[in-house]
Formats: structure tokens, C-alpha cells, sequence
């Protein structure tokens, strides 16, 4: 899978290994890849996270953590679309906009 826009993607749940690329600011580069990330272990009050894997904040613990709500539903596990993009300013990126953000599956090791 190559990169596609988020608002374009046509399924509903985003899973863990997902990666996203938005342009940024400081403190990262002027563009930055993240990862969407299960939080295992942690409590479903916090089913899902974002790590960056790009630039110099590569790798340094989550970069947010989400609230229970950005789950699909109740009975299923995925991190919804729908509240991704509507919650892109408070829980992501103020300064930049979700109708701009790539989204592509996890890369695989052919890849490297």
C-alpha cells in the first residue's frame, strides 16, 4: 500500500503499525511520520497511542496517548477515522489540518 489520504481512506478502524505523515514545526522536522500504537497492557481507558518514527524524535516514548473514545466501538478494537480527524487539533497537530495527513499500512521488511 502506498500512501493515501486519511480522509480518503475507506475503512472506518485504523490499526496498530499504521503510519501517518503530516508536515510539522518545531519540535520536530518540517514533516514527520508517526505510528499508531496498542497500547497493551494499559487499561481500555487508553487503547491506542501515536509514536513518532521519523527525525530526531524517533522512538522517544508515545507522542500521545488517546482516550478511550477514539476506539470504533465498544466491540471491536480500532482506532476510529471519524475521531481521528475530528480530534486532529486537540489531540495531534493545532497547527496543521487532518484533511492533509497521509496514511499508508505498516511497512514491511522488503521495505528496508
Amino acid at each position: 500500500m502506498m500512501w493515501e489520504k486519511l480522509i480518503e481512506h475507506d475503512q472506518e478502524a485504523l490499526s496498530g503499525g499504521m503510519l501517518l505523515k503530516f508536515r510539522a514545526d518545531l519540535p520536530f522536522e518540517s514533516e514527520v511520520v508517526m505510528m499508531i500504537c496498542y497500547n497493551v497492557g494499559q487499561s481500555s481507558e487508553e487503547p491506542f497511542s501515536l509514536i513518532t518514527i521519523s527525525g530526531h524524535k524517533a522512538g522517544i516514548n508515545p507522542y500521545v496517548v488517546f482516550p478511550a473514545e477514539c476506539n470504533v466501538s465498544d466491540s471491536s478494537i480500532g482506532l476510529s477515522k471519524r475521531w481521528l480527524i475530528e480530534n486532529w487539533n486537540k489531540w495531534v497537530w493545532p497547527q496543521g489540518s487532518a484533511n492533509e495527513v497521509w496514511l499508508r499500512s505498516s511497512l514491511s521488511t522488503t521495505e528496508f
